[in-house]
């Protein structure tokens, strides 16, 4: 057959591909009839039941041992799986010996001895069995295209388990998983532990197993698998034979015992085998995904050298688009696992594709292979069959996209879609995006926080609705990107179909089907209606919009295979996937056409940057949603923070027109600002009973206290729409970002309260859900406290302990006689500032040191040990209970004439006489010194730019750094001076009169107590960290008791320090860790007393941590 006719057979409709797909017969006696059903509900320690004797396959039978509770008694059992097994090895070996019985006669027993319940039949089982499906008609190993592949090869891809064997699980969360093998076949293989790694890889499964039970290999899955490495990943001491289980026992069971994987220990394990470098399996397909982007671009570029920047990236993304959904529903089986592969050898292969595109047009219909002006270009064979082959296991790729879900995809793609082609100089170059240079980078909305919105969106307009009345919801996301919060949506709407025909089997039968598993599913026809009913998405960037449809089309398909989709009943005949071009469209969501001036109308370029977004019109926008005084039931999503001054710079146009629209674009605006204004005029008005839309975002938390939200806290207050504040206060969503973020429910119905929630640091899924369920993080307000003024959004049990600490003693300024002070300005820290070097051999009255601007690698210098101070350099000399030893010196050319006079410059000719060296040192730098601001003078020169508290540094004071994670300071009568505030900190003075003995009050300013009370008062940095500034610690309450309870705490905050050095001696003696914790906790309940602190104020403290 003729390459050309191989193509075109291969190309033929669907109706002409034999495609059968049948259960393997794997009978056992572990018929799930045979157990009674395990309830755990949400406790993953609870024990597995005994179970009763099972009879393997080939009249293999033995008695069910009861999981093992503790490592002794799994010993005890795994010694006569290993005597059973060695005294008859030969034959376990042989070829008779098939895998069914190996597990079940000793894998399963294996792990039952780990402490697992292998063959619990409970639905909430915690060891999942994966049988084998047999592909029928995808093993042709005579075609062209499969004439490379071994037979292992081709028998793996016609009958394969789309997962490993088992996969063991806690909580619902997958920890890792095991492929079995009988002895005979060995687990050396190539090609199945490449298959293990990738599955587990894919997965972000921390390790995998393979074993026969005769030997046992584990594998860290944390780096991308090499096919070619198959040791690559093998963690130390893990490739046992079945003689070394009883000796590596301890081993064996801190890594794969459910005890282990419960600890988290497991994990931990498998995260120390990590090599440096490794990479997740989104990084590492975004990285192939940019190469392969780049390659095509360059080679389509190369070919039609007119094309434009834009048109490169529109024809590079739908090309690997549209294979990268192929791969996908191929290794779903939802077509043959050769449609792409085919071509890989094929002359003009590229062309042959997009044949295959058109075939593909009429079955799943949509936007993604609509014909396409990148269909008309050249591709070198090269190029394509590189990324062609980069795409398939037996090829050696990496990737499982059977184990992809949509929302990885729009992951990777949120970062992909960050990039854009320049054309510079004939070459093709991918680069950031101007904005997201800008920003740093893209960052995706993590999992949790979608599921979040969606929850507290949609849910209510959920219950006790029918299917009927659900499809009249309107849900958007005017911002949607890669998709990520449209599926979130898509994906509730879809479980709650679910669950509601699970209650209601008989109902809409033409809607849902019993998979095998027994679980109720729904048609595809019917999820992609309820995507056509309920789902609408906004974007300025068309690529965005094309991955969303993407991501939703293979959301329908997900727990699709060709067996289910072609047996369904049809709701709608013609294509498998709906058009979702009415749904989700391109355009910018802040700006209509009305909007634009006319100059703008008649610029192309102009306009398609602006790219103005018409909502209520019926053929560009979303006409249908808006009729009669309709409007959106939810708008969700994670609106762009961009300040004003970067919209000026990147699209100038669009930034005059948002700001003669919008009432919030206030001076030093953020567009997530506008965002929210236009959200709200997208709801549906309430009427009657309805109560009208809700939006949920997560925005910056910047609108809640800046100058620049007041237009949006007064919008927000005056209609009283707030319903709901999730506050991340300094924990990082956005870990890369940096930004501080808030999650903002509103509603178009005026709402009499909202519920203010905090979540401490640092924030996540897990700590969101014990926040909402706590009553010391939650509370409701009445909606009458919001005003245009900046939100503080402190807790009502914050704000009364804050209050009562207040009114109930004095400050620190007063208790220091207003005596807080900042650090010494030099104006020239490079040439004042020094790191010590150690002591001068040639004379004990001078000091080696290492000037700040000294070039690197020149030999210190020696200063006169009169003119030095000790520095402290901030936080970073400073530990909770700890401070120094200080590694730095100023050069401090002034001295005290007279007890308690004030400090004078020296004559630089005294200097000259008395400290040469020091002398001779600020000569050199005299230009750089006479440059800094301010008028210098032959006599003045070698001063400091500000004088101020020279004398206080040199004086005994408490010292606390400016910049802090938690509060901390140090009573100090050694001389240590502060450089600057942001580098250095505050002097705390003390006045005799106030009755707080220094020592005492600097043991205060260590306690858990006033960090708390600091932290409430400041603005919080990325990091958790916060400033400790003057005004702040001002007004800290510092409780001033008798003299004698001023020692106790004193004496108290001693014994802190010193079991802290101790543990620090030695980080890693358990028993000092201990010690210096309970002398700390003794401590802090020392001040909560001293402060009356009742139980329930101690709980408002622990919550925040």
């Amino acid at each position: 057959m003729s390459r050309a006719a191989a193509a075109s057979q291969q190309t033929a409709p669907r109706a002409s591909t034999s495609l059968e797909i049948g259960q393997r017969a794997e009978l056992s006696a572990r018929s799930a009839a045979a157990w009674k059903p395990r309830h755990l509900g949400a406790d993953v320690s609870a024990r597995p039941a005994a179970q009763p004797p099972i009879r393997c396959r080939r009249g293999y039978e033995r008695t069910r041992v009861a999981v093992a509770t503790n490592k002794d008694e799994g010993l005890a059992q795994v010694r006569v799986l290993v005597a059973t097994f060695a005294a008859n090895v030969e034959h376990y070996r042989s070829r008779d010996f098939d895998e069914t019985s190996t597990r079940t006669a000793f894998i399963d027993r294996l792990f039952e001895a780990l402490g697992w319940d292998v063959t619990s039949a409970s639905p909430d089982r915690e060891v999942v069995f994966h049988a084998r499906t047999s592909y029928v008609g995808t093993a042709a190993g005579a075609d062209e295209w499969d004439s490379d592949l071994t037979q292992e090869q081709l028998d793996a891809r016609a009958e394969r388990t789309e997962i490993p064997d088992y996969t063991f699980s806690l909580a619902g969360q997958v920890r890792f998983c095991v492929e079995a093998k009988r002895p005979h076949a060995g687990i050396r293989g190539r090609d199945s532990t490449f298959q293990v790694k990738t599955y587990a890889w894919n997965r972000y499964l921390p390790f995998s197993v393979i074993t026969d039970f005769d030997r046992l290999r584990v594998f860290a899955t944390t780096q991308r698998p090499d096919r070619d490495s198959p040791n690559s990943g093998l963690m130390p001491g893990f490739d046992l034979s079945h003689g070394d289980y009883e000796t590596n026992w301890d081993h064996l069971w801190g890594l794969l015992s459910r005890e282990a994987v419960l600890a988290g220990d497991a994990e931990r394990t498998a995260r120390r085998a990590t090599p440096r470098g490794a990479v997740t399996v989104d990084e590492s397909f975004l990285r192939d995904l940019a190469l392969w982007r780049e390659e095509l671009g360059q080679d389509l570029l190369v070919r039609h050298p007119d094309l434009t920047a834009y048109e490169l990236d529109e024809a590079t993304q739908r090309i690997l688009d549209r294979l990268v959904f192929v791969r996908v529903v191929e290794d779903r089986n939802v077509e043959p696992n050769v449609v792409l592969r085919r071509y890989a050898r094929l002359t003009d292969s590229y062309r042959a594709l997009c044949g295959e595109f058109r075939r593909l047009d009429a079955v799943y219909n949509g936007q993604l292979f609509a014909e396409h002006h990148s269909e008309r270009l050249e591709v070198s064979d090269g190029v394509i069959q590189r990324i062609i082959a980069g795409l398939y296991a037996v090829d050696g790729s990496p990737y499982r996209f059977d184990v992809f879900k949509a929302d990885f995809l729009g992951k990777v793609y949120e970062r992909f879609l960050g990039k854009e082609f320049v054309i510079d100089g004939g070459n093709a170059v991918l680069v950031d995006k101007p904005e997201v240079r800008h920003a740093g980078g893209v960052f995706y909305t993590p999992r949790w926080v979608v599921d979040h919105i969606v929850a507290s969106t949609l849910d209510p307009l959920l219950d006790g609705r029918t299917p009927k009345q659900v499809a009249g919801l309107r849900l958007v996301d005017p911002a949607c990107g890669s998709g990520t919060f449209l599926l979130g949506l898509f994906d509730r709407l879809i479980h709650w179909h679910e669950e509601y025909y699970t209650a209601n089997p008989a109902k809409d039968p033409d809607r849902h089907y019993l998979d095998r598993q027994g679980r109720r599913r729904l048609t595809s026809d019917f999820k992609g209606q309820i995507a056509l009913n309920n789902i609408y998405g906004a974007d300025i960037d068309p690529q965005a919009v094309e991955v969303a449809q993407m991501s939703l089309y293979l959301r329908i398909l997900e727990e699709e295979s060709a067996a289910t989709l072609f047996s369904q009943p049809r709701l709608i005949e013609g294509a498998r996937l709906p058009s979702l071009s009415r749904n989700i469209r391109s355009g910018n969501s802040l700006i209509e056409t009305a909007d634009v001036p006319p100059e703008l109308h008649a610029d192309f370029d102009a306009r398609r940057a602006i790219n103005p977004f018409d909502w209520a019109d019926d053929t560009r926008g979303f006409g249908a949603v808006f009729s009669d005084g309709g409007g959106f039931d939810a708008v969700v999503g994670n609106p762009p923070y961009t300040r004003v001054q970067a919209l000026r710079r990147f699209h100038p146009d669009a930034t005059k027109i948002v700001e003669q629209k919008y009432v919030t674009a206030a001076a030093g605006f953020d567009l997530a600002n506008l965002f929210t204004e236009r959200a709200l005029g997208l709801l549906r008005p309430p009427s009657g009973k309805r109560p009208g839309g809700t939006l949920s975002f997560i925005t910056s938390r910047g609108f809640a206290e800046t100058d620049s939200g007041e237009p949006l806290r007064e919008l927000l207050s005056k209609g009283r729409h707030v319903r709901s504040i999730v506050d991340f206060g300094a924990g990082l969503v956005f870990d890369e970002a940096g930004a501080y973020t808030v999650i903002l429910t509103a509603a178009a119905k005026p709402q009499p309260t909202w519920l203010l929630t905090r979540v401490p640091d640092p924030p996540s899924g897990e700590q969101l859900a014990g926040s909402l369920r706590s009553d010391l993080l939650t509370a409701t307000v009445p909606a009458g406290d919001l005003d245009g003024q900046p939100w503080t959004l402190s807790l009502p049990a914050e704000d009364a302990l804050l209050r009562r600490l207040a009114a109930a003693h004095p400050t620190l300024g007063t208790v220091s006689g207003d005596s807080i002070f900042q650090g010494v300005i030099t104006g020239a820290d490079s040439v004042f500032r020094a790191h010590d070097a150690g002591p001068d051999p040639d004379c004990s009255s001078r000091r080696l040191v290492r000037p700040f601007s000294a070039d690197a690698g020149a030999a210190p210098l020696s200063f006169e040990l009169s003119l030095l101070r000790p520095v402290y350099a901030g936080k970073s000399d400073f530990r909770p209970f700890q401070a120094g030893p200080s590694h730095e010196w100023i050069v401090l050319p002034y001295r005290v004439p007279d007890a308690g006079g004030s400090m004078v410059l020296l004559p630089f000719s005294q200097l000259e006489q008395e400290a040469p060296g020091v002398a001779a040192w600020l000569s050199l730098n005299r230009d750089a010194l006479a440059n800094r601001s301010g008028t210098w003078t032959d006599q003045n020169w070698h001063s400091y730019s500000r004088r101020q508290n020279l004398e206080k540094f040199a004086s005994p004071k408490t010292m606390v750094p400016s910049m802090l994670d938690r509060l901390c300071a140090v009573h100090d009568t050694a001389g240590h001076y502060f450089v600057n505030v942001s580098t250095g900190g505050y002097g705390i003075g003390n006045d005799p009169a106030a009755g707080a003995d220094p020592e005492y009050v600097a043991a205060l300013l260590n306690s858990t107590l006033l960090t708390w009370v600091l932290k409430r008062m400041s603005r919080a940095w990325r990091g958790g960290w916060f400033e400790a500034r003057k005004g702040n610690l001002q007004r800290l309450p510092i409780a001033v008791p008798e003299a004698d309870e001023q020692h106790h705490i004193v004496a108290l905050h001693a014994q802190v320090m010193a079991a802290v050095a101790a543990q620090t001696a030695d980080a890693d003696d358990a028993g000092a860790a201990r010690i210096a914790a309970v002398a700390t906790a003794t401590f802090d309940h020392a001040v909560y007393r001293l402060y009356d602190l009742s139980f329930a104020e101690m709980d408002v403290l622990a919550a925040a941590d």
